[in-house]
Order: C-alpha cells, then sequence, then structure tokens
C-alpha cells in the first residue's frame, strides 16, 4: 500500500512538472551601436561627413573584431561601389577612395565587419546598415520612404528609418529599427519620420529594439516636435511603449555620445519594448575606449556596446 501510495504521489509531482514547465532562461547577445561619419571637415564633398578616412575605416574595424558584436547597427557607411561614382580620381592617400586603399571587397559595411557576418543595408542611400551572426538577421530591409518637404522644413531624402528581423537561436525575436532621421534644429523632418516608425502601422512593429542616431536629445532639447513625439514614445520604464537601455539607463545625467564645435548632445539611443539590459558609451564610460581609438578626424558620435537579453522562444530540436 505505501509503495502504491508512493508511486502515486511519483506520477502526480511528474504530471505537475510537465505541466508547469522550469522558466526558460532569457538568450543573451551583445549589440553595438555605431554611427561611424567622419567629423573630419575635408569628408564634406563627396564624401557627405560619412566614413572617409582609411585610418579611420581600419582603427573601427580593428575596434569591432575586438568586441564581437552578435548584432550591429550602422549609420553613415559609404554605399557599394561608391568610390566608382566619384566624377574625379581621389589623390588624397588619406582618403578611402584613394587608388591605394582600394580593395576587391566593395562594401565598407562588410570590410567594417568581416566575413563573420549577414549584412542588410538601406537599398535607397545605402548609408545605414544592420548586421548580426549568420542565420540570425532576417530581411527584407524595410526602409520608410523619404517624407515630403514642407514650408517649415526641406526634407532630405537621404535620411531614413528602416526595420529588419532579429532572431537569436532560442529566442523569442524582435524587429530591429535602425534610425537616422533628419539632423536639423527644427525637427519638423525628423517628426514625420519618427512617426513613420511609431504610428500603428510603422516600423515598429511587434517586440521593438530602437537603435541608431535619431538626432535629438530628449534631456536637453528646447521646442523641438521631433522630442514632444519621442518622449511619448520612450523613457526610463516600463510607463512608456520603450524603455532606455542607454542613457539614463547606463547614468544619470546621460553621457554625451556626440560633441560639435564644444557642444555636447545625447542623439544616439537604443530602447527596446521588451528586452533587458543596459548600454555603456565607449570612451566616456570609465575604462572603455573609443571605438575608432581617437585616430585621424575621428567619429563625432561615440559608439554604445550593449549587452541584452531577448525572451526564450521555441527551442529548436533536431528536427527542426
Amino acid at each position: 500500500m505505501i509503495a502504491a501510495r508512493r508511486h502515486a504521489c511519483a506520477v502526480t509531482l511528474a504530471l505537475l512538472a510537465s505541466a508547469c514547465p522550469a522558466e526558460q532562461a532569457r538568450v543573451a547577445f551583445t549589440f553595438l551601436q555605431a554611427n561611424v561619419g567622419n567629423s573630419f571637415l575635408s569628408c564634406d564633398e563627396p564624401y557627405l561627413y560619412k566614413l572617409c578616412e582609411q585610418e579611420v575605416e581600419l582603427a573601427l574595424r580593428d575596434g569591432i573584431a575586438a568586441l564581437a558584436p552578435d548584432v550591429v547597427a550602422l549609420q553613415e557607411v559609404l554605399p557599394n561601389g561608391f568610390c566608382d561614382t566619384l566624377a574625379e580620381p581621389e589623390d588624397d592617400a588619406r582618403f578611402v577612395c584613394h587608388p591605394s586603399n582600394r580593395s576587391d571587397e566593395p562594401s565598407q559595411a562588410r570590410r567594417l565587419l568581416g566575413p563573420d557576418y549577414d549584412i542588410l543595408c538601406d537599398e535607397r542611400s545605402g548609408f545605414e546598415c544592420v548586421a548580426a551572426r549568420p542565420g540570425v538577421l532576417e530581411g527584407p530591409y524595410q526602409v520608410a520612404p523619404p517624407v515630403d518637404s514642407d514650408d517649415d522644413e526641406a526634407c532630405d531624402p537621404n535620411f531614413s528609418v528602416g526595420a529588419a528581423h532579429i532572431r537569436l537561436p532560442g529566442a523569442a525575436g524582435f524587429t530591429l529599427v535602425n534610425g537616422h532621421p533628419q539632423s536639423a534644429f527644427i525637427g519638423v523632418c525628423r517628426d514625420k519620420q519618427l512617426q513613420q516608425v511609431f504610428a500603428a502601422t510603422g516600423l515598429a512593429q511587434g517586440d521593438t529594439l530602437l537603435s541608431g542616431d535619431w538626432n535629438l536629445d530628449p534631456y536637453r532639447a528646447g521646442d523641438d516636435p521631433s522630442v514632444d513625439t519621442w518622449v511619448q514614445q520612450v523613457g526610463p520604464d516600463q510607463s512608456t511603449r520603450f524603455h532606455y537601455h542607454s542613457g539614463v539607463a547606463e547614468r544619470q545625467p546621460p553621457y554625451a555620445t556626440n560633441v560639435v564645435a564644444g557642444i555636447a548632445s545625447v542623439l544616439d539611443h537604443v530602447a527596446s519594448t521588451s528586452l533587458q539590459g543596459t548600454c555603456t558609451t565607449l570612451g566616456e564610460a570609465p575604462g572603455t575606449a573609443r571605438l575608432d581609438q581617437e585616430v585621424g578626424g575621428g567619429c563625432d558620435h561615440r559608439a554604445l556596446l550593449c549587452t541584452l537579453s531577448d525572451a526564450p522562444g521555441r527551442r529548436l530540436t533536431g528536427a527542426d
């Protein structure tokens, strides 16, 4: 009788365990947000302040390799085959398009990241890209259309917001929105681009990670409609749709991510609906170094390195 009862209890416990399985662990990953544009004044024409210096490109390449992030969002790279479009050959050896610096790889994003990433870029301008370890990045890279100019501001079609999907092994997956809306003090065009992200039919569908140089400072801005829209959606806690992983999630007051003409701003942001974790501002946080290693003209933005985690998804088996 006692043995039968013990057997019955064991069966009952087994049934309860199968009905209420142990909570699965979250899936951790590293994430790099980097605007790699050059602040070097000579990078104006024809490079449009994108990543134009060979010395800086090589330093960024080495910096990214040392960090070995799982997922990456880049802004202000040169598009594939850019050097072939120059009206005149580059005669300054400091620049990536000089013949001595040309390589067989036409993609600057690929030169920065190396062979161990899948990469998707904005097909309209080619200035913004996302990347991840093989099998993690799901396309297409969806780019919102250019926004219309109006009497308040002329909108530049070269600025964009785009999105792709990330699904790490064993994780639920999320939309990655890579943002580089228009830079201007007025903010009207930038606000229109934020609407392309946050609207019900916008890029931010389902669980979403926002990353980019958003060209707005929600901590110091004055009258700016894009900041008004941003703070309605993004905040320090769960009271808004998105919560920060960068900025005040790292430190209060937040480290500046952009310094131009002595003006420090927090323009680069990482936030999500459902991920957990915190970012570090490279070169500003103690014990960290700038991604560009402070060579040449350098980058005018600081990169953010984040340790994040996604909720677990369906466990993969050999039959999947």
